[in-house]
């Protein structure tokens, strides 16, 4: 097994490599072509005769073909292995029906699981569609973002032994114990992963590098944007040896990644809160068009329907934090616009 420290490719974009011999760790990259990545990284912690697979990617015939055989080349048994979803998007736990035994454990935030159970009330989709529309967005448009649910739906984790779990809770393999850490933001209920001796951290989708993590708009979640800059400063103190995150390769330099994320969502803040104190009155839809983001703006129809979904969720979360703290105040108009003005 020698030869998986340098990593064994499988299939199309697939890849199964030993990362750490204390526990014995695989990251296994499923393969999963989405906004800006090709694959997700699922990780394998193995001690003692057990595994623990932290996320299992998405649903794919070829996905699911990597996901087995990288199991096997490691040696572990799926009756002997248990299951952690650091949050609950298709392309975290998109695999779990396929994968996962119905006697053995699956973990799972309970946060994120509450709130993934409000997806299914009837009216629920109305509420997102109303909020893009009160923002200023164009119904036909709003329409659009409102599909955008890339959760997996509760009937998802029917007939599996679902334990629902928070931070500061402990899951065991082999001899090794690893702590459940909050790192809400990208979801309101997101959780990661320490294992102490290590100093391994398996963060999910908590601090990228290929891209700023979307942070979700959930119309029964407040202090997202707060939550995570929290989360973001909890983990830039703490002893990681090395990030293990969901999409891209892994770099050591995850402690600066993780001031710049902090000090970047604090500029975007700044700068939102400018349009507002500059055009008081301003609706949503207006703050949207004149954020600075990484990807052009000024053609927005051009712009893919998924992306713009994400830059659409994340400004409104900017607001919702600024009308949180107090520096901005949202009124509702005649026409049912909101619209911002600066708290005099």
């Amino acid at each position: 097994m020698e030869n998986l420290h340098e990593g064994i490719h499988i299939g199309n974009g697939g890849l199964c490599q030993k990362i750490c011999d204390a526990p014995d760790v695989y990251h296994i990259r499923v393969p999963y072509p989405n906004i800006t990545t090709d694959s997700t990284n699922s990780y394998a912690i193995c001690d003692g005769g057990e595994c623990l697979v932290v996320d299992t990617g998405a649903f794919s015939e070829e996905g699911l073909a990597v996901f087995l055989e990288a199991l096997e080349l490691i040696g572990a048994n799926l009756e002997s292995t248990s299951f952690f979803l650091t949050h609950l998007h298709k392309d975290h736990a998109g695999l779990v029906d396929r994968v996962v035994p119905p006697n053995r454990p699956l973990y799972a935030g309970k946060r994120d699981f509450e709130l993934n159970e409000e997806r299914a009330v009837p009216g629920f989709k109305n509420l997102i569609l109303d909020r893009f529309v009160s923002e200023g967005i164009p119904e036909e448009e709003a329409r659009v973002y409102a599909a955008y649910e890339d959760h997996e739906g509760k009937e998802h984790f029917e007939g599996k032994d679902l334990h629902l779990i928070e931070p500061g809770d402990e899951l065991h393999v082999g001899a090794y114990t690893l702590q459940v850490v909050d790192t809400a933001g990208h979801t309101p209920g997101h959780l990661s992963l320490l294992e102490p001796k290590s100093g391994l951290f398996f963060g999910g989708d908590h601090i990228l590098f290929v891209v700023s993590p979307v942070l979700e708009l959930h119309p029964s979640a407040s202090g997202i944007m707060d939550s995570y800059l929290r989360t973001l400063g909890t983990v830039a103190n703490m002893d990681i040896s090395l990030l293990c995150h969901s999409h891209g390769p892994l770099v050591p330099e995850w402690r600066d990644r993780t001031l710049h994320l902090i000090r970047h969502h604090e500029k975007r803040l700044a700068e939102v809160k400018g349009y507002v104190d500059g055009r008081p009155g301003i609706t949503g839809e207006q703050i949207v068009k004149s954020i600075k983001f990484s990807v052009d703006t000024s053609n927005w129809m051009a712009i893919k329907p998924a992306l713009r979904w994400c830059i659409v969720s994340e400004s409104f979360v900017i607001l919702d934090c600024l009308v949180e703290r107090g520096d901005i105040v949202r009124r509702v108009d005649e026409q049912g616009l909101r619209r911002y003005t600066p708290n005099k």
